[in-house]
């Protein structure tokens, strides 16, 4: 009775501490015969299709004699309730047989007298509910059924039970860890795939934006000589025509002195001659104002706004803030320039405005332009995204123009508000050339 509670508790702890399911059953054979008595153990599993039980690869015997015994087992299938090992399987409880010989169920019967086996026991082994395993144990002697060693040989199978559940249950999380890495590493896998395609489109779209960029200013540069071009050319070649025109009618009211009739005719041929002179001159400065490159964009503004103001009666507040000797590059200027000139155009043409005022100021690291005035105003998002060209021309312009030199506009308006728009240019990053 000690030694099989002794073999008890060493079994126990060795199937606590056991890694490996073969290994801790075949021990556990070797043990339970070795202390017991019992001639030969073996071990039977479920198929995976949970219908018949074959042979375990673990078992044990003291006899060499039971070699062929065991060879010819790992042939035979047992079905639910069939043989030994089936009806523990079925009962889910231990089965005993005295005489393994005269048993009509036992299909290895003529097995066991050939090699003179007698009683047997089967023993489940539980995870749960579910039987996942049966030991079965042969002794050559005829036995009666011992209770004890049922329940010393039970609580093994329980403790093995255990480490059965454990153990598979350490198999799922190791599958669902393993499955869980596969699809990261999968996903990884996506994600830098995904993030180099993005980073090539991004590039893509960059160059492509560069270019645009590139085509933009070589476009508004082309502009800008033409526009110095043609400025040129009115201011000398028209401006000549038109003095040499006015020199005409001068002479010809001084030899047409004596009829009346002549000198009115040759004064308004004055007159005419004098306004298409002073309209020259307007729209070559419009087109490209000389003065912009020999007085820096602040003085050219400021003459600008003034002669705005007085064609179209609208009443305009200039302030300049922060400019000195220093100039500022003649692309930063030029754009400036053009777009104040652009914003008051749009309010000749759409604010109805009364008043307006420009504020100018440059300072460390960039140069901004403040144009506000109280006219009618609209709602920004609806003319930007207008499908009518004509309604955000003007905007789109004057975005254009700043995006040459870094710049950014800005705009606050709503209808019946007014509007005031915001330029600003980071000075530092422009250079001539």
């Amino acid at each position: 009775m000690e030694a099989r509670l002794l073999l008890l508790e060493k079994l126990t702890f060795a199937v606590a501490e056991a890694r490996d399911i073969d290994a801790a059953l075949g021990w556990v054979l070797g043990q339970i015969c070795g202390t017991t008595g019992w001639a030969y153990g073996e071990v039977w599993v479920p198929r995976q299709d949970q219908e018949q039980l074959e042979c375990h690869p673990a078992w044990f015997s003291l006899s060499p004699d039971m070699q062929t015994f065991r060879q010819r087992s790992e042939d035979v299938t047992f079905a639910l309730d069939q043989g030994l090992p089936g009806r523990a399987w079925k009962t889910k409880a231990p089965c005993w047989m005295q005489d393994v010989t005269k048993e009509p169920g036992f299909l290895r019967s003529p097995l066991a007298k050939a090699v003179g086996l007698k009683t047997g026991m089967a023993i489940p082994i539980l995870a749960g509910d579910e039987v996942v395993a049966v030991m079965v144990f042969f002794a050559f002697e005829a036995r009666a059924q011992e209770e004890e060693l049922i329940a010393l040989v039970s609580a093994v199978a329980a403790q093995l039970g255990i480490l059965i559940r454990w153990k598979r249950a350490e198999g799922a999380l190791r599958q669902a860890h393993d499955e869980l890495e596969s699809r990261v590493h999968h996903r990884t896998v996506e994600l830098a795939q995904a993030n180099a395609s993005l980073k090539s489109e991004m590039a893509a779209r960059q160059r492509a934006q560069d270019d645009r960029l590139q085509l933009v200013r070589r476009l508004v540069t082309a502009q800008e000589e033409e526009r110095r071009r043609v400025a040129r050319e009115l201011h000398d070649q028209m401006g000549q025509h038109l003095t040499g025109l006015m020199l005409l009618v001068k002479n010809m009211e001084v030899e047409l002195r004596d009829i009346p009739a002549a000198q009115v005719h040759a004064g308004r041929l004055m007159e005419l001659a004098d306004l298409l002179m002073r309209e020259t001159d307007t729209l070559a400065r419009e087109l490209r104002p000389p003065a912009l490159d020999d007085w820096g964009v602040n003085l050219v503004l400021e003459r600008y706004v003034k002669e705005w103001s007085g064609r179209t009666g609208v009443v305009v507040e200039f302030v300049c803030k922060g400019f000195n000797e220093t100039r500022l590059p003649s692309q930063v200027e030029i754009t400036l320039y053009r777009v104040v000139q652009e914003g008051l155009t749009n309010i000749q043409k759409h604010a109805r405005a009364r008043t307006t005022s420009i504020v100018l100021e440059k300072q460390s690291g960039q140069v901004s332009v403040m144009l506000e005035d109280n006219g009618a105003g609209f709602n920004v998002a609806e003319v930007l995204s207008s499908p009518n060209p004509e309604r955000r021309l003007g905007l789109i312009g004057m975005k254009e123009r700043l995006s040459n030199v870094s710049g950014t506009l800005d705009i606050e308006s709503a209808p019946g508000c007014g509007t005031t728009l915001y330029f600003r240019i980071p000075v530092e990053a422009i250079r001539d050339g």
